[in-house]
């Protein structure tokens, strides 16, 4: 599988994303899913970084809680 990808502008493929994402830096970040629908994020997130694309919700939250080192 791949790694965290640094978020620069949106994936270019469809799908079911693992991703890290941070409303404060003090806070930390937290990881979760998102659906990237081809044009935008389904749910409005801040998103840092982002792993992809995984056939279901289910293996990319998954993957998510099996790679979540981000600490701030």
């Amino acid at each position: 599988m791949t790694d965290w990808v640094n978020i620069d502008g949106a994936p270019e493929q469809e799908g079911w994303y693992a991703i890290h994402y941070s409303w404060d830096a003090e806070e930390g970040s937290f990881v979760d899913t998102n659906y990237f629908n081809g044009g935008e994020w389904v749910e409005s997130y801040p998103i840092i970084q982002f792993a992809w694309p995984f056939s279901t919700k289910e293996d990319a939250a998954d993957w998510a809680d099996k790679h979540d080192y981000i600490t701030w």
